[in-house]
């Protein structure tokens, strides 16, 4: 029954994409990015040469107004990344910015609604000129969006398939993507955006050679979250001799969920009781994933969220220890010593500070080339086995780091994109748009 219904859907999809052909040629920049969509489905080459010609048409016809107006989509302040950008283009005269918040998910409900309620307060007291998206908000007016997920919103009027061609659309990831998750490269805002920001040049690679369809919107343009390792001083310091350490579980506990790499379910209780018998020589920060409490209810870990409570007020009652909640985690980085996870996007993204981290393996997980190709060069242990744990914490405190030079060689050949571009992310995106709108 499943081939039955994979096949009609690709039937339905050639003879919208059939359509689309001819109406892309009539009218292409009235039209959405829906028939766009359609027609990579009904002949690939037509798509590219036709999305190609639509940009041409949009970038000529962008570079001759007088002011650009420009978007940041975004639905939490745990994904802006683009501060940077942000700032040159609102104090360029020539440009227009605003930030657009919307709803995220599929079922409205309370969470959603002060996630977005959060969302717009936080953007709003930062001074920046907030748009809130209901289903009746129109964006035909905007020359640029910048998208920082590329899932579904609430309101549909804002995912991608629904904007105006005329339009047109970017992709800045809002974090290191190491999971080998290939479905990803099959939601429409990674192949129809106009620029698909990457975050390394491995992952270019793979969004070249695993794309639904590829139309050379790939640019590595780095990871703009890490400019701040590379231009800002740390302004919080580590005021202890103790060795400070982060733990940070991931939230993936279930055995049913497309990802699995958390093995939290596994130590959370030897990890509070490493940190007490280790009270005078170490400082931990207990920095768990957004979405760790409830998914550690879920798994029957703990019974319910006061449950959950305890167990951060906890770390909390240690005298060496802290909780982390903050969306923003660079200081705590940058003061720290090590870092123990079996997070994601972490492992690249600690590799700016240059200190030894501790991967807590799971035979589940799954990485792609890049995130394979960047365990090779951290220390690991099963995320089951408490004595290797207890050594890696050991050889912190003894000042030991026999990998160091390995992933110092790794990060100048694979992320040290300062180095390979001469500017940090946000400064390179923008020279981008200065070049091709020839503004000032």
């Amino acid at each position: 029954m499943s081939y039955i219904k994979q096949l009609a859907k690709k039937i339905i999809y050639w003879c919208f994409g059939f359509v689309s052909f001819f109406k892309l040629k009539v009218n292409s920049t009235t039209n959405t990015y829906r028939y766009l969509l359609y027609l990579s489905y009904f002949n690939k080459k037509v798509f590219i040469k036709t999305k190609k010609r639509i940009e041409q048409q949009n970038i000529a016809r962008i570079a001759k107004e007088k002011k650009l107006k420009i978007g940041f989509v975004t639905y939490t302040p745990t994904m802006w990344s683009l501060e940077g950008l942000y700032q040159k283009l609102d104090s360029n005269p020539n440009c227009d910015v605003n930030m657009i918040i919307s709803r995220f998910g599929t079922s409205y409900n309370e969470d959603m609604n002060r996630n977005f309620t959060e969302a717009f307060n936080y953007f709003t007291k930062e001074g920046k000129k907030c748009i809130p998206v209901t289903k009746k908000t129109d964006f035909s007016s905007y020359d640029i969006l910048f998208y920082m997920t590329p899932y579904q919103f609430f309101y549909k009027n804002i995912n991608i398939k629904n904007i105006q061609l005329k339009t047109l659309t970017c992709y800045v990831a809002y974090s290191f993507t190491l999971s080998n998750k290939i479905q990803k490269l099959f939601l429409p805002l990674y192949y129809l955006s106009w620029q698909f920001f990457a975050d390394s040049l491995f992952y270019k690679k793979i969004i070249e050679t695993h794309s639904h369809v590829y139309s050379g919107n790939a640019v590595y343009c780095g990871y703009p979250r890490m400019d701040t390792f590379f231009s800002v001083p740390s302004t919080t310091k580590n005021n202890t001799n103790k060795k400070v350490i982060i733990f940070a579980p991931h939230h993936s506990i279930s055995t049913k969920g497309a990802i699995k790499f958390s093995t939290f379910n596994k130590n959370y209780k030897f990890m509070l009781e490493i940190a007490k018998k280790y009270a005078d020589t170490t400082y931990w920060v207990y920095k768990p994933h957004p979405l760790l409490a409830e998914h550690s209810i879920q798994a029957g870990i703990f019974k319910n969220h006061d449950e959950y409570i305890q167990y951060e007020q906890s770390w909390s009652n240690l005298n060496n220890a802290e909780v982390s909640s903050q969306s923003t985690y660079f200081d705590i980085f940058k003061k720290s010593s090590a870092m123990i996870t079996d997070s994601v996007s972490f492992l690249a993204e600690y590799q700016y500070v240059g200190n030894p981290l501790l991967l807590l393996t799971r035979k589940e997980a799954c990485y792609n080339s890049f995130g394979n190709a960047i365990t090779d060069v951290l220390y690991k242990c099963k995320g089951e086995d408490l004595s290797s744990i207890e050594e890696f914490v050991q050889m912190i405190i003894a000042n030991k780091d026999p990998m160091k030079e390995k992933r110092k060689k790794f990060f100048d050949e694979n992320l040290n994109y300062y180095k390979h571009n001469s500017l940090l992310a946000n400064d390179y995106i923008y020279s981008l748009l200065e070049n091709k709108f020839q503004f000032k």
